[in-house]
């Protein structure tokens, strides 16, 4: 015998629907949830993460979305044609203060994704780093980019602040407290 089962709806945990900005033109995304988002001064962290929850996303089965009643309301969008758009959308859009902004949004529809992003949020309360290998990653290549930018000068002279031999500044890597100095002070 079948019986009739309302179908639970989920409910994400972190996750927050898009709601319109004050002081704000442009798309607007009803019926989308706000993801993660990074701007130009995003840290070394919050951009590992970005990259992460992008890619995990990436993995969720691909849905379409029509979604042509938000591209109407809009007095500008990147896209003309929104009669089918991806469920998983990075928008990329420009703010007064930090000149650009990128957001994951997930549309309503797709539960797989939001489930995901969800549980990638509540993960991120307890603990603020999604993947250590991709952070310990970006964090060491912004320190041997920045290490290769220095002058020679200016490589003796963190040499020497750190305790280090100012013959050191040859490497092509910097000694471990030089390495540890810059790692602080650039990627947080």
């Amino acid at each position: 015998m079948a019986t009739n089962q309302a179908l639970e709806l989920f409910k994400p945990v972190a996750l927050t629907p898009w709601r319109t900005p004050t002081s704000w033109g442009g798309k607007p995304w009803h019926g989308w949830y706000v993801g993660f988002a990074r701007n130009r001064d995003s840290s070394t962290l919050e951009e590992s993460n970005f990259r992460v929850f992008q890619r995990e996303l990436d993995r969720v089965p691909a849905m379409y979305v029509d979604d042509t009643d938000n591209a109407r309301q809009s007095y500008r969008t990147d896209r003309e044609d929104w009669t089918l758009t991806s469920t998983v959308y990075v928008v990329r859009e420009s703010h007064w203060a930090c000149g650009w902004l990128e957001w994951i949004a997930i549309h309503e529809s797709d539960e797989a994704a939001l489930r995901a992003a969800d549980e990638m949020l509540c993960a991120l309360s307890d603990y603020p780093v999604l993947d250590e290998d991709n952070f310990s990653e970006m964090e060491h290549e912004e320190v041997c980019s920045y290490w290769d930018r220095l002058s020679f000068r200016d490589r003796i002279e963190c040499c020497a602040d750190e305790g280090e031999s100012i013959f050191a500044a040859r490497r092509d890597t910097p000694p471990s407290s030089v390495y540890d100095y810059l790692r602080d002070t650039l990627c947080t």
